[in-house]
């Protein structure tokens, strides 16, 4: 029986992780330690992420996780971007999806890489 209880509280925990982190389209021709970035959240929902970004036809979460490479980590105890090469940039704590994308959105537009990134998503 202990066995079981183990064994259905492992597979919860990894099904719970599994729900909170979505990932990026990965950069291939990167010779970066990541071929994505991280947007660590502590917004709670994917669904969050489903409304229209500005002036385009692109979702929050295609926005970031299509057009600009970046996965989406939930349910985290601070909103943080981790970039290609590994380094964290803090960013504020109460903003809300649309809030956090245009920031995100914003810091990789003055990124050497993120800039071109940033110039090919069609505004309407």
């Amino acid at each position: 029986m202990k066995k079981t209880y183990t064994l259905i509280t492992l597979l919860l925990s990894i099904f719970s992780y599994g729900q909170d982190f979505y990932q990026a389209k990965e950069k291939k021709d990167l010779n970066f330690k990541y071929k994505t970035r991280t947007l660590k959240t502590t917004l709670k929902k994917i669904n969050e992420f489903e409304v229209k970004y500005l002036n385009t036809n692109y979702s929050l979460n295609e926005i970031l996780r299509e057009k600009l490479h970046t996965s989406i980590h939930l349910n985290q105890p601070e909103n943080i971007l981790v970039t290609y090469g590994g380094s964290a940039i803090n960013l504020p704590k109460n903003l809300n999806s649309v809030e956090l994308t245009s920031l995100v959105v914003e810091l990789i537009g003055n990124m050497y890489i993120g800039q071109s990134e940033v110039r090919k998503i069609n505004m309407k």
